[in-house]
């Protein structure tokens, strides 16, 4: 599995990375990034419509890293913006007919929203690399009643599951430095987590332990297609799960006593 991490990580963390993330507040680094990391895309989020001189910069760091940048725009763009550098869209794609709209346009990845999270073998038939955010329960600001239960997180002992994806990459959002060197060294290194789910996933606000949910819980969510808010059919995989998981625990807290 690749792994995609912000440029303000220590530098043992960048050197493992596929992929190096850019806050636009520290676009000024990418000279010096390309310099010291030659071998590794350099994605820069872009999130406001461009100058004239901005398209020019990167057109130069695009050239200067050998075509190693790529734009990730927090909105859709026009062709004129992104010349002949690498792009996608940094916002969740929820739909196959946006995601075939994408990718005719040239689009080199597609970010997952829900349902098409929950539908991982059909997206595998797009043939397009898709980028996976595990520490997220919902990437879509709507806000939900389900304590983020239902929602897109993937557990690190699930990640293995999402390689049968066109070349999958991990990135993680809305966490500093130390959260996600920390997150990084579970998902790729530990590959387990025995905690509350919660505490490595924001927006899921539910106290079971991970170690006590269901081994077979992450291959049944991978092409569940999300169907507990489809009015016609009725799943409580998920909640099941976690209700089982608190079960467990307090029956192991009273055999201790």
């Amino acid at each position: 599995m690749k792994f995609c991490l912000d440029c303000r990580l220590s530098p043992q963390y960048l050197k493992q990375a596929d992929q190096i993330r850019v806050q636009p507040r520290d676009s000024n680094y990418i000279s010096s990034l390309i310099e010291e990391y030659p071998d590794k895309d350099i994605i820069l989020v872009v999130a406001e419509i461009p100058t004239m001189e901005d398209i020019e910069k990167w057109q130069r760091w695009n050239k200067l890293s050998g075509g190693h940048l790529i734009l990730a725009f927090n909105y859709y763009p026009s062709p004129e913006q992104y010349g002949n550098c690498r792009w996608y869209v940094n916002y969740p794609v929820e739909s196959f007919s946006e995601a075939q709209a994408l990718i005719a346009q040239g689009s080199m990845c597609l970010r997952l929203g829900s349902p098409l999270a929950f539908m991982i073998d059909k997206v595998a038939l797009l043939k397009v690399q898709v980028r996976l955010v595990p520490n997220q329960a919902y990437m879509s600001v709507v806000p939900r009643d389900d304590n983020g239960i239902l929602g897109q997180w993937i557990r690190p002992e699930d990640v293995y599951l999402y390689e049968r994806l066109h070349d999958p990459i991990i990135e993680f959002d809305f966490c500093r430095q130390p959260e996600e060197e920390a997150l990084y060294r579970i998902y790729s290194e530990q590959h387990s987590w025995p905690g509350p789910l919660s505490m490595i996933v924001q927006g899921l606000e539910d106290e079971a332990l991970n170690r006590m949910l269901p081994k077979e819980l992450g291959e049944q969510r991978l092409n569940c297609g999300h169907k507990c808010y489809d009015p016609s059919a009725s799943c409580h995989i998920c909640p099941n799960a976690f209700k089982l998981a608190a079960m467990l625990y307090n029956k192991h807290k009273l055999d201790k006593t």
